[in-house]
């Protein structure tokens, strides 16, 4: 039934979005994050022609949603849930510096998965936000923009040393 979570996350009126946004589990752990009018925003674009497809694709792609297509995302959470870890060698095909935003609050991935994913994945940083669950952006924007930043402005002042963030009055 490949289209069945795109027809539930259809029903009344796209009430899902304001469960999964706002729920217990895994919604906003900061109540203010997310206001009415984000709701309705989030429905409108998600009742665009293909839009929920694309929601529920990646997490389609990235949990495990068949051969061959097994992702460091599956095979982390796999590996997490068995309590059998394969032998940590660094992932080589990303080779540039990233950075893993992770809420201290998550509720629908498990901090191990993202431990595994900085063990295994070569230049990966983890960097892990107090008080903000699945949604960090949304919870915690201003720590997420300011993380953001540093790691960008650190890759470009240790490429250009003369380059100087300017000062704003």
């Amino acid at each position: 039934l490949p289209y069945l979570p795109e027809i539930c996350l259809g029903f009344n009126d796209l009430k899902m979005v304001d469960k999964i946004l706002r729920g217990k589990t895994q919604g906003c752990r900061n109540e203010k994050a997310i206001t009415d009018d984000d709701i309705e925003a989030y429905k409108y674009a998600f009742s665009q022609p293909g839009a929920l497809s694309a929601v529920v694709n990646w997490y389609r792609a990235n949990t495990g949603g068949g051969p061959p297509f097994y992702s460091i995302i599956w095979n982390a959470a796999k590996a997490w849930w068995t309590g059998r870890r394969p032998p940590v060698e660094p992932i080589t095909a990303i080779r540039c510096p990233s950075l893993l935003i992770w809420g201290d609050q998550e509720g629908i991935l498990d901090i191990g998965i993202a431990k595994l994913m900085e063990e295994s994945i070569q230049g990966m940083q983890l960097t892990v936000v107090e008080g903000a669950g699945h949604f960090v952006q949304q919870d915690s924007p201003d720590v997420v923009n300011r993380l953001m930043a540093e790691k960008t402005w650190s890759r470009h002042l240790a490429r250009s040393p003369r380059l100087i963030p300017l000062k704003r009055n």
